[in-house]
């Protein structure tokens, strides 16, 4: 019931001009959203529409909670790259 209710709140909040994932793993910023379907733009010239609740992610949330977060949270830079 709790993931439903997330689930149902993440639908809520979509919007155009936001970054997303898909169920399916597939990245792409939102162009249009409609009563039951949104469109997502994946590259230059490409759009897909997708069923509402395909959308698994909104990315923009996640790096506004990231930057929101004191620093000694967040990684040290360069901290995931790897040595040459």
């Amino acid at each position: 019931q709790k993931r439903q209710a997330e689930a149902q709140a993440l639908i809520t909040r979509l919007a155009v001009g936001q970054q997303v994932m898909t169920t399916a793993g597939i990245f792409g910023q939102l162009v249009a959203v409609e009563d039951e379907t949104v469109q997502v733009v994946v590259a230059p010239g490409v759009e897909i529409k997708y069923a509402k609740g395909a959308i698994a992610r909104i990315l923009d949330e996640e790096a506004a909670v990231v930057d929101a977060a004191p620093e000694s949270e967040q990684a040290a830079p360069g901290a995931d790259e790897r040595e040459a």
